[in-house]
């Protein structure tokens, strides 16, 4: 990731504003009501490259909200109540996966300063 420069975001990995509303918009309707025994594919997992969803045209008091509610959002105490409904096969498998998420949204915090 490249820090913000001129309090503009320039990187490679950002995406386009409609990319980042598609993926609010599905993660807010599986947050809302997780399916019973959900698999690891069922989860609207972000991208790797991107967790906090942040776009071109962001300034830094968007990154700091957005990388806030990347925090809030795979927080531990968080996804548990949501995560708890995973599919037992998988439940281990998504687990690992949210805390990575978590700590790599700690990793971004640290690029941008925030």
């Amino acid at each position: 990731h490249i820090p913000p420069s001129s309090g503009r975001v320039l990187s490679r990995f950002l995406f386009s504003a409609q990319a980042c509303l598609d993926y609010e918009d599905r993660w807010k309707k599986f947050a809302a009501a997780p399916p019973s025994g959900f698999r690891m594919n069922d989860v609207p997992w972000p991208s790797s490259t991107n967790i906090a969803n942040l776009t071109h045209s962001d300034q830094m008091p968007d990154i700091k909200k957005k990388l806030r509610m990347a925090c809030l959002r795979w927080h531990p105490d968080k996804f548990g109540s949501i995560f708890s409904n995973a599919h037992e096969d998988d439940k281990q498998a998504v687990i690992e996966r949210a805390n990575a998420l978590a700590v790599a949204v700690l990793q971004q915090k640290a690029v941008y300063g925030v």
